[in-house]
């Protein structure tokens, strides 16, 4: 026992002393490498194989006795550890003046230590458990062999529920008012599912809390809504070529902005920059020839007047360069710029306004109409 003992001790103190490493600049937060964390593993199966070296010998002592006087069984268990802990102190971290091993090769290394503790446990385990069968079929003749096929067959029987012909076998002996208690076993599914549960529970700690090569809730919902911001930018400027007379709607913004700046390069020439007409019309009185709402401006930009020298704007400017010309050319309404060209065409009034005042008018004409009624009648 001591020397098992006294080798576990020098295995970690070998793998802690290969760990070490000159102090290192205060990082925020906790952070624990890929390396860091196989070194802890590998320790912690130093656990299990101490228990079951120890259950090994005793095993061993009792079925070979004559042969473990030596006692070379207590050294095979060591031996292995030293061996092991010589693989750790290669694993150093340390900053050195040559290159020593990189992050991948360190990572290797510690895998295939863990993978030599995995199969000496599995020895141990197995060669324990062939002494103890070997033993129970030395006093007992009429036992089954221990083989993995029995062995399967009887965890297979201990996990299968027990039907209502067979549940004498499992009754505890309690009862309670007539209910029967029975000492049966959780369903293995649900035992399956439990254990599947903790191993995603560690992958996930490790992923997205150690490793962090994963991002969290918050980090996928930020990067969610900029792709759709993107998604949302890109399908405007596909519905920006769908304006037409009908849908064009008013802008603000940078849109204006925009018109104004195509107003200045191409309008000018005729209604001047500051809109106030020269060879076209005044554009910012109340009077229009065609029209002074903002789709008739649209529908005059778009397919132009032929008849009276306005060309058609519709192969050199996109839908939305016309739409943002026509909100810029309402903004202008009321400026009253110098030298402002005289007033052509008809008043236009807004359609609201226009409503609003035949709503007006009907009701003087019918307040009109009850008072001739009533004067009417008075004679």
């Amino acid at each position: 026992m001591k020397t098992i003992f006294s080798a576990a001790m020098l295995l970690v103190s070998a793998a802690l002393y290969g760990q070490a490493a000159p102090a290192a600049p205060a990082q925020k937060g906790f952070t624990i490498d890929t390396n860091t964390l196989l070194i802890i593993f590998a320790l912690f199966l130093l656990i299990p194989i101490w228990v079951l070296s120890n259950a090994f010998i005793t095993s061993a002592k009792r079925h070979y006795a004559e042969r473990i006087k030596s006692g070379s069984a207590r050294i095979l268990v060591p031996l292995g550890l030293v061996l092991m802990s010589t693989s750790l102190m290669a694993q150093g971290i340390a900053p050195a003046p040559n290159p020593g091993l990189s992050a991948t090769a360190m990572t290797i290394m510690l895998i295939c230590v863990i993978s030599a503790e995995l199969l000496l446990i599995i020895f141990f385990a197995a060669k324990t458990n062939e002494f103890v069968q070997k033993m129970e079929l030395k006093y007992s003749p009429d036992a089954k062999p221990a083989t993995i096929m029995n062995w399967l067959k009887e965890k297979w029987a201990a996990m299968n529920f027990k039907p209502i012909e067979e549940e004498y076998k499992i009754d505890t002996g309690h009862s309670y008012d007539g209910i029967r208690e029975l000492d049966n076993i959780i369903p293995p599914w649900f035992t399956t599912a439990f254990l599947l549960t903790i191993v995603f529970g560690a992958g996930y700690l490790y992923r997205y809390h150690i490793a962090k090569s994963a991002p969290m809730q918050v980090e996928e919902y930020q990067m969610a809504v900029a792709a759709a911001e993107l998604q949302h930018d890109e399908y405007l400027k596909t519905q920006a070529n769908s304006i037409d007379e009908n849908n064009v709607a008013i802008m603000t913004g940078a849109d204006l902005e925009a018109g104004k700046k195509t107003f200045t390069t191409i309008c000018a020439a005729c209604h001047k920059a500051d809109g106030g007409g020269m060879v076209g019309p005044n554009l910012t009185d109340d009077y229009w020839i065609h029209g002074g709402s903002l789709k008739n401006i649209f529908t005059t930009i778009k397919y132009g007047v032929p008849d009276k020298g306005m060309i058609s704007w519709k192969e050199q400017l996109s839908p939305s360069q016309m739409a943002q010309v026509a909100n810029y050319i309402l903004t202008l309404k009321g400026t009253n710029p110098p030298d402002a060209k005289e007033k052509q065409g008809t008043l236009y009034v807004p359609e609201a306004a226009a409503a609003a005042a035949d709503t007006t008018a009907v009701a003087a004409d019918t307040t009109a109409a009850k008072a001739v009624v009533q004067d009417t009648l008075k004679k």
